[in-house]
């Protein structure tokens, strides 16, 4: 992912993800090995476009489960393009921290709703679920927006999970579903529920309570670095006695 700043000063990516190590080495090489004429924005591009996939592969599977692979490779495209372009372009030294922020971030909200109403619109997710797995996930992106007023951070990854490790989760019960032509589904008093619709109720839960941690974390960091004002006020101020008057 590209990063961004201003004029207060640039971005920092906090990205502590189980997989995150490794992932670095393999972009590097893969940036490394890219010709000249690929750039970061058709990096960009190319992970909306695998996003689309997982949209065509997810509403195909209505005909049969093995269309799941090509939501599978959209999944592995839409890594390539949206974890390759950041890398790219600090590799070939052309980053552009407002410009490369300001796409990857309307690049990831076009991929979430084509990822997520794909599997909302599937065989095997409610699309209820699946918009409160979509809500939850935008949730996380308008806190991450709200903190840039008092902190140049953005957060990539939430106690260990980042995006990569999601579309391993993603791919492993898709390529379930494929095997076994559907996946673990329960009857309950709403209705029949799936393996990918606890995933997704999960992940709107998540979301939730991780913001809320958040909140309470950075609440007290902003009120550290913005005390109140010791004011008197303005009903309690005693005019000069006029002894002319």
């Amino acid at each position: 992912m590209q990063s961004g700043s201003n004029e207060a000063g640039s971005l920092v990516r906090v990205h502590n993800s189980v997989l995150v190590a490794g992932e670095r080495k393999l972009l590097a090489k893969l940036a490394a090995a890219l010709p000249k004429g690929v750039t970061p924005d058709h990096l960009t591009g190319l992970g909306v476009v695998g996003a689309g996939f997982i949209l065509v592969g997810c509403l195909a599977a209505h005909l049969n489960a093995a269309f799941f692979l090509i939501a599978v490779l959209g999944l592995g495209i839409n890594w390539f393009g949206d974890s390759l372009d950041g890398t790219l372009a600090r590799h070939r030294g052309i980053e552009r921290p407002r410009y490369g922020f300001f796409v990857d971030q309307f690049s990831d909200v076009a991929a979430h709703f084509l990822m997520l109403f794909g599997l909302g619109l599937s065989p095997i997710m409610r699309l209820d679920v699946a918009l409160m797995a979509l809500l939850g996930s935008l949730a996380i992106m308008f806190y991450g927006h709200l903190k840039l007023q008092f902190s140049r951070t953005w957060q990539v990854s939430h106690y260990g999970v980042g995006p990569t490790e999601l579309r391993i989760v993603i791919a492993a019960g898709l390529l379930w579903a494929v095997v076994m032509d559907g996946v673990p589904s329960v009857s309950t008093p709403v209705g029949t529920i799936t393996m990918f619709d606890a995933v997704g109720f999960l992940v709107f839960l998540g979301s939730i309570a991780c913001i809320g941690l958040m909140f309470a974390a950075d609440r007290a960091k902003i009120a550290a670095i913005d005390p109140p004002r010791n004011r008197v006020p303005a009903e309690v101020i005693v005019k000069p006695l006029n002894v002319n008057s």
